[in-house]
């Protein structure tokens, strides 16, 4: 039922029969099956197994057609020279201009958004002795409640929906803002922000929208700090230092990640782009390192905070190497680890070797220490790449 290219292949089965693979970039029926990729069809019928000699045809799905991998299945005998030809010319074919003119409408409404907030924002602000109090809040609340009632219109399905009810959550915190300045509510701003961040979670939840989603974290994370800073604790206190505040940070982080893996992992389609992932990994890896940084460069305070940020960032990585390698494969994933362990040996080195003078000699030693990791770590990416290519 769908356009996509047949490829008639010599595929090395028991029964000989010439089997026909589907590529199967762009046929959502299909792709349903683990995400995409290349089945067998016989008598004009889609089956993961070839009815003639009951042999399991289904090819592993998680890999793109680029020229290499279809090189590759060229050289192994499963393209015949036609089909290989054709494949090629798919694989590298430009973008059509649909696509083009939806990739430009989805970054000018991107745009667009972002500066008419902005701009609702320096209207006010520059104006701000100039309009009266009512005007002020009614701007702001009318733009809320056109925002919305666009995300109703165009529904939440849709870029569109999604991107007004984005709008519609940030335009909270400045009516929130003019409203305590106005009535001089005396309000700390972490109190902005909790309320800013509880005020949009309902939209937050709702909308299925990536964005949103770590806008929303974001608020949550500056109401903690805010709420450190400010509220504060006893000076003898364990909670009394920064170190403890980029720990708990870290670990939000980690639970938010934790939760985008999970539900990607359970099929939302929302959260099945990586960009979220790996931003909340490069995050995570931050905080920890910051909470820890004390401890690897030698100008530690001796507090209890930064050896736990040490244990979660040792104990991170070997998870995080041990999941991106053997259970869900992320090259991006694996490299953050890597850099991530790079950077802690390489203070620590450091440190212990020019802990009492620093020399010519010692820092030739730390150079080529450092170009021995950059080497391995290249030679172990490329490693990895090339075996989960050749077993795919």
């Amino acid at each position: 039922p769908c356009s996509v290219p047949v490829l008639r292949t010599r595929a090395p089965y028991p029964c000989s029969v010439p089997h026909e693979r589907a590529l199967l970039g762009s046929c959502a029926p299909l792709r349903s099956l683990r995400g995409g990729g290349e089945r067998v069809v016989t008598s004009g019928m889609s089956w993961p197994w070839c009815m003639n000699c009951w042999h399991k045809a289904f090819v592993s799905t998680d890999r793109a057609a680029t020229p290499e991998v279809l090189e590759a299945l060229h050289r192994s005998g499963q393209l015949s020279p036609a089909a290989f030809a054709r494949a090629l010319s798919l694989s590298c074919a430009s973008p059509s201009a649909q696509r083009w003119r939806r990739l430009l409408d989805w970054l000018l409404l991107g745009l667009g958004v972002t500066l008419l907030l902005v701009g609702v924002v320096l209207l006010v602000a520059f104006n701000w002795a100039a309009l009266p109090a009512f005007v002020k809040l009614g701007l702001v609340a009318a733009l809320i409640t056109s925002a919305a009632f666009g995300a109703w219109h165009f529904d939440l399905s849709t870029l569109p929906g999604r991107l007004s009810l984005t709008g519609a959550a940030v335009l909270i915190g400045p009516l929130l803002a003019i409203y305590g300045q106005t009535y001089q509510t005396g309000a700390d701003p972490w109190q902005l922000f909790l309320a800013w961040a509880a005020l949009g979670a309902l939209w937050a939840v709702i909308s299925n929208f990536a964005p949103l989603q770590l806008i929303e974290l974001v608020l949550v994370d500056v109401t903690f700090a805010l709420f450190w800073e400010q509220v504060g604790s006893p000076e003898d206190s364990w909670r009394s230092t920064e170190a403890t505040m980029t720990l708990v940070l870290g670990g939000l982080q980690l639970l938010a990640w934790a939760g985008a893996e999970l539900g990607a992992h359970r099929g939302l389609d929302w959260l099945q782009g990586r960009w979220l992932h790996r931003l909340l990994a490069v995050a995570t890896l931050g905080l920890f390192g910051a909470t820890c940084a004390p401890v690897v460069v030698g100008s530690s305070s001796e507090h209890p905070a930064e050896y736990v940020g040490l244990l979660a960032l040792i104990a991170l990585l070997v998870a995080m190497f041990a999941y991106f390698t053997q259970v869900k494969r992320d090259l991006f994933m694996v490299a953050a680890a890597l850099a991530a362990a790079m950077s802690l040996i390489t203070f620590s080195f450091g440190r212990v070797l020019l802990e009492h003078h620093v020399d010519v000699g010692e820092v030739f030693v730390l150079g080529v220490f450092i170009i021995t990791e950059v080497g391995s770590a290249a030679w172990l990416l490329r490693g990895l790449h090339r075996r989960w290519e050749g077993s795919r």
